[in-house]
């Protein structure tokens, strides 16, 4: 299987962007240390569903996302959150659990678009 690089690239760090950024929002709302999970499921979601990618690469861009976003939490936690707050999200803390998110979110979301197209 051929991959676009450039398109997983781009795609990638669009949905690192958009959970990262929706993450830190909900974890200053206190939704809790699951607040990046969330993030990564609606991130997925998003990129799955507006990327021209088809299913496989789909999961790379989750995957790849997933697992970004599980290691800048550790390292953004500490700059923004108060100490109480950021021991909530250690480097690579739901390392596992965000790669098969993103990757699920994001497969599931081209899957659905391409039944509808």
């Amino acid at each position: 299987m051929e991959y676009d690089y450039g398109v997983i690239a781009i795609n990638a760090v669009i949905a690192i962007v958009v959970a990262l950024i929706i993450g830190t929002v909900f974890a200053l709302l206190n939704i809790g240390e699951f607040s990046f999970l969330i993030a990564m499921l609606i991130g997925g979601a998003i990129i799955g569903f507006f990327a021209n990618v088809n299913i496989e690469t789909a999961l790379v861009i989750g995957g790849i996302a997933g697992l970004f976003v599980s290691i800048l939490q550790g390292i953004i936690a500490p700059l923004i959150f108060v100490p109480a707050t950021a021991v909530l999200f250690p480097i690579a803390g739901y390392f596992i659990a965000l790669i098969v998110l993103g990757a699920f979110c994001c497969g599931v979301a081209a899957l659905i678009k391409d039944v509808i197209n």
